[in-house]
This record gives C-alpha cells, structure tokens and sequence, in this order.
C-alpha cells in the first residue's frame, strides 16, 4: 500500500485524534476532489488523524496518508450518493406511492439520498479512513 506524507499544522487535539490543517499541496494534486475544493475557494484541507506521538496544538507534523483509502473514500462520499439519488428518483416516479408522479420522486430521492449517507456513516465507523501522525517537526 502506497503512503503520501503531507505536512501540516495541529489545531485541536481530541483524545487519541489531531486536527490538522493541510496548506494546498501534493495532496491537491492526487486527490479526485480536487476541483471541488477550489471552486469553493478553500486553500487548505482539514482532516483528522491519529496522534500516536502525542503531538500538541500547533506543532508542525508530517501526517501518511494512506492513497489507496483517499481514492475509496472520495469514490464513497461523491457516487454512492449520486447513484442513490437516481435510484430514488426513478423508482419513485414509477411507483407513484403518493399520488402524484413528481412529489412521490423528490420524496424518494430525499429518502434514498439520506439513507446512503446514514449508509456511509456507518460504514466510516466500522472502517475508518486513518491517516497518521508520522512525525513532529
């Protein structure tokens, strides 16, 4: 499994996790959402890592990130929603449940939308994406 190592600075700590915010660099350049986040106007990325080295708020640390989970996740939190949300929409203007063709597809499409993200979220908790504190700079 190939790691990408960013830099970048803690600004919380929560228990055994860092929150550590990563200034545009190489992990921009690799990551599927990359177009995303500038269009928003973001120049940095936040993320939340293990903190096995005991790091304090605003030290600088070099953070291994796995790039396998990056693709995975990325692939998880854009598609699946997506695909949710088109499933919801066909099958309920199809089924028509609720009397009226249009109302009865928002409704699916609502419903399939936050059925996958509860969907998502527990599949997070049970297989975490886990970037790492490798290193205080």
């Amino acid at each position: 499994m190939e790691l990408k190592k960013e830099k970048g600075t803690i600004i919380g700590i929560s228990g055994q996790k860092a929150k550590i915010k990563l200034v545009g660099s190489t992990a921009c350049k690799g990551c599927p959402g990359a177009g995303l986040c500038s269009m928003l106007g973001k120049r940095y990325k936040m993320l939340d890592a293990e903190n096995p080295l005991g790091a304090k708020t605003g030290q600088e640390v070099m953070v291994s990130i796995p790039t396998e989970s990056e693709l995975k996740a990325a692939f998880i939190v854009f598609i699946i929603p997506t695909i949710s949300l088109f499933i919801g929409a066909i099958l309920g203007y199809y089924l028509d449940l609720l009397g009226d063709q249009n109302f009865s597809s928002l409704f699916f499409l609502t419903l399939f939308v936050v059925l996958s993200f509860l969907g998502i979220r527990q599949y997070s908790k049970r297989y975490p994406f886990r970037p790492v504190i490798t290193q205080i700079l």
